[in-house]
């Protein structure tokens, strides 16, 4: 049985993913700008993929398209959808960032922002991005839950784009 915490700081559960025998590399799960720790120790893992990617499961899965092979990536295009991004430290809590596309005001899980407000994006390309986040939500430094109200009225533009850049409707 695990010890509660300790999946956020054990290299061996990365190590035992499915993508890690492509990479090799524990650096790669994690930015170094990524300070936080549990129970004194570093945690693994910043990058989190996107939850419409081949998921194990999603409440939306009968209204969203899920995306299960390369070739079905068409709307968005690959080079409008992304795979990986960095997770804000406060809501990372699995492995997956979920961007709920039905929700007109509130942020489910959140992006990182500690390169300047910014955060890292890897698209189904190959390219990857520095996204420039402005929606208070995503830039708080702590204090941070789940389900966290977007503060960016009216427009909520961050919300948007990350929706637009995670699914559609089938």
């Amino acid at each position: 049985m695990q010890v509660a915490g300790a999946s956020s700081t054990s290299p061996d559960l990365v190590k035992a993913g499915t993508l890690f025998p492509y990479s090799g590399s524990l650096g790669i799960y994690k930015c170094p700008a990524d300070r936080k720790t549990q129970g004194g120790l570093p945690t693994t893992r910043s990058m989190s993929m996107s939850c419409w990617l081949n998921p194990i499961g999603t409440p939306w899965s009968g209204i969203m398209r899920i995306y299960k092979k390369q070739t079905e990536i068409t709307q968005p295009g690959p080079s409008d959808l992304w795979v990986l991004m960095d997770e804000n430290p406060d809501t990372i809590n699995d492995a997956y960032l979920v961007c709920d596309p039905s929700s007109t005001t509130s942020w489910e899980d959140i992006p990182a922002s500690y390169h300047g407000n910014a955060g890292g994006i890897v698209f189904a390309d190959g390219h990857a991005e520095s996204r420039k986040w402005t929606d208070p939500a995503i830039l708080a430094k702590s204090g941070i839950s789940v389900g966290m109200p977007s503060l960016q009225a009216p427009s909520y533009k961050d919300l948007r784009w990350l929706q637009s850049h995670s699914t559609v409707h089938r």
